[in-house]
């Protein structure tokens, strides 16, 4: 909602720009969610600022493919959080403090071995079994979710899974907590045996607004740009009980203040990120179909889905926590404040820049990948004019059919996932190549031709892909 006005009257306002980017989220009350935003031109996050307000707090930085790479003091400059990531999106350094971690992995795997030294463990299909040793164990069901936790070698928790694949029952010894879901897998609830509620949400779309606990107790929740609880307020007392500070670690390993008001009065609200719930017995945060581990970045199992979600099937919505979600934990999506107009321009832009200075020409009469000057120039041509579409049905990088539209580019959703893409830049050019040669009945010219694009990518844009 663009205003939205609760109970007691306060109102949480939200402004966007042309573009539908959200400029600020303001509750001019006191202790009320009150955030602006700065985006790049690509549509990242740079700028966390009051609302109505240009002068940063905190400051964001990305590499060239988007992923998060640093933290810092909007007015001092000074680094807060820093992440160094590989070509594939594995985390491979963090700053926490002032000591920076180092993450290891083999060579033959996305499976994080260690984290400053300490040791992690896998089954055969990728899950992680253990964390230091027997400080935090894992065993998982056939189906390869995890069914119970342990903690120096003790059960802390066991779970349970409906036919959807929700976690629908925790326990430990005889006492069990249900939980259940909506038709579009929003938490509605946590009950015990008997059925009585312990905790239930109240939802307006796709946001959190509402909290029955503690008692049964109405709250009020003020959602992020994402979606994500940022601030619980109690509507008698008109004051925040419950806090979640965008301004923390940008994965999520900040932990909320359960007493911002200093009552001595608790609240524990478990949601985090658009379908996660922190569970403090694994330490995991169960987001649908895996387990999220915010400390680290990543989940705790290879995504069920395989590379479509992404080339490191561990990363989590691609290494851009603040732009992206992924309710289900199989695929990240841009956030609000991502425009696919802009981004496919840029990419226009690049992808002209990068052919026009790239020599195709090749001595080797034996290649027969090669491609001529004068087609380059007509690969250009292609680019400069085609229509460039968002094609969210394919879950490759890129589509062209000549035969159906020989001037039309699809941008499948591979891209927005980190799926090996390498660039929407390079994908625009390859496809431009299909609608330059067309769509040969020919298997062998259709292979000939994919090698052609491909080869196209390797001497302009330095990278080449096996999902185009």
């Amino acid at each position: 909602c663009a205003s939205c006005t609760y109970g007691n009257g306060r109102t949480l306002a939200r402004r966007y720009d042309l573009d539908y980017r959200p400029q600020a989220i303001q509750d001019t009350r006191l202790g009320g969610l009150d955030v602006g935003f700065g985006f790049d031109p690509v549509g990242n996050l740079t700028a966390l600022t009051p609302a109505g307000n240009t002068t940063p707090e905190i400051s964001l930085g990305y590499d060239a493919l988007g992923r998060l790479t640093a933290l810092k003091d909007g007015r001092t400059g000074t680094l807060i959080d820093g992440y160094s990531v590989d070509a594939t999106g594995n985390r491979l350094s963090a700053k926490v403090g002032t000591a920076t971690q180092a993450y290891t992995y083999p060579a033959d795997s996305h499976r994080l071995s260690a984290v400053a030294g300490v040791a992690r463990t896998y089954d055969a299909t990728g899950n992680t079994t253990a964390i230091g040793g027997t400080a935090r164990q894992y065993t998982y069901d056939t189906t390869g979710r995890m069914n119970q936790a342990r903690r120096a070698g003790a059960v802390t928790m066991n779970y349970r899974y409906n036919g959807k694949g929700e976690q629908i029952r925790r326990f430990l010894g005889t006492t069990n907590t249900y939980t259940l879901y909506d038709e579009a897998g929003h938490w509605l609830g946590d009950y015990d045996s008997n059925g009585a509620p312990k905790q239930q949400a109240i939802w307006l779309d796709d946001l959190p607004v509402g909290l029955l606990a503690n008692a049964n107790k109405l709250h009020y929740i003020e959602p992020d740009h994402l979606g994500s609880p940022r601030v619980v307020i109690d509507p008698t007392r008109d004051v925040a009980v419950w806090t979640w500070s965008l301004k923390g670690e940008a994965f999520g390993n900040t932990a909320p203040n359960q007493d911002p008001d200093g009552d001595g009065a608790a609240l524990v609200l478990d949601m985090r990120f658009p379908g996660q719930r922190f569970d403090a017995a694994s330490g995991l945060n169960q987001n649908y179909f895996r387990d999220y581990e915010a400390a680290t970045g990543r989940y705790g199992q290879s995504d069920p889905i395989g590379l479509k979600g992404g080339t490191s099937t561990y990363s989590y919505v691609a290494a851009n926590p603040i732009n992206s979600l992924d309710r289900n934990g199989l695929l990240g999506t841009p956030g609000p404040g991502y425009r696919f107009e802009n981004h496919k321009e840029l990419a226009r832009a690049e992808a002209i820049a990068k052919l026009q200075r790239c020599n195709v020409e090749d001595c080797d009469p034996g290649n027969p990948y090669k491609i001529t000057e004068s087609q380059k120039a007509e690969v250009i041509s292609k680019v400069m004019f085609a229509t460039i579409y968002r094609d969210n049905s394919v879950g490759t990088c890129g589509y062209a059919n000549p035969n159906l539209d020989p001037n039309a580019i699809g941008i499948g959703n591979a891209i927005f996932s980190g799926a090996g893409c390498c660039s929407m830049a390079s994908v625009i050019a390859h496809e431009a190549v299909h609608l330059v040669l067309g769509s040969p009945l020919s298997l062998s010219l259709q292979q000939n031709y994919e090698g052609v694009a491909r080869y196209l990518q390797q001497k302009c844009f330095g990278c080449g892909s096996a999902f185009e």
